[in-house]
């Protein structure tokens, strides 16, 4: 680790651990990874045994540092959530610096399970969504294909949702955008190259739906009429 996060992290530590109520914290992050970009920060989950939990960007040492206080329940609560992906994968993936109670190394094996495990399959139902949701995308997209900002706007969010799909029916765990590209590439060339192609190569309303399709063909492709189940309403 470079010598500029070290002394960062060494006054982070000082600091959240000076608190009693602090019970443990754990280093995650692409600096605890070893792959910083130029701007990463420092990312830290602070775990007490408070009643609240909240979030802190501070500097230490002229370093940005992002603080994730939870307490125990709160922090278990997230790492089980299907849309907690960034606080599993946190949990499961980073590195304990301190545990007081043991209870950072339970957490710590409930995110691995769940992060080896892999994200649940989609349901019948979650699935004709997705067909539905990103054909009626793709109906905006040809709404507006011939004005050139409006449809490079939505064309970026057809094949931002497409994208979505795509690891949730291959039940792959998402990724941040700036590392969606080569992330597709790893697990399916094909679609990498039709992505890449959007943004590189002119971003036209045609390339999107091209992703939307190929992304959608093996569950039946996109879909006009669908009809959502009936949820029983309950006043408050």
């Amino acid at each position: 680790m470079d010598d500029r996060y070290r002394k960062a992290l060494d006054a982070a530590l000082a600091d959240v651990t000076a608190d009693p109520e602090v019970i443990g914290v754990l280093f995650t992050g692409s600096v605890q990874q070893g792959c910083p970009d130029r701007t990463s920060d420092l990312d830290l989950y602070v775990v007490t045994h408070k009643e609240y939990y909240w979030r802190a960007t501070r500097f230490y040492e002229g370093v940005e540092t992002e603080l994730f206080f939870n307490n125990v329940a709160s922090m278990r609560w997230r790492i089980t959530r299907p849309d907690e992906v960034a606080a599993t994968a946190g949990f499961a993936t980073g590195e304990i610096l301190l545990d007081r109670t043991g209870e950072m190394s339970t957490l710590h094996q409930i995110a691995r399970q769940r992060w080896e495990a892999g994200p649940p399959a989609p349901t019948d139902e979650q699935i004709t969504a997705h067909r539905y949701h990103l054909n009626d995308l793709c109906e905006d997209l040809e709404d507006v294909a011939n004005d050139p900002v409006a449809s490079r706007v939505t064309g970026g969010a057809v094949v931002g949702m497409a994208c979505q799909i795509y690891c949730t029916l291959h039940r792959l765990w998402a990724t941040k955008p700036k590392r969606m590209v080569s992330y597709l590439r790893e697990h399916d060339e094909r679609l990498g190259s039709l992505v890449d192609s959007y943004y590189s190569t002119g971003m036209e309303p045609d390339q999107a739906i091209a992703v939307a399709d190929y992304v959608l063909a093996p569950v039946g492709g996109r879909l006009v009429l669908w009809e959502s189940q009936r949820v029983n309403y309950r006043e408050g």
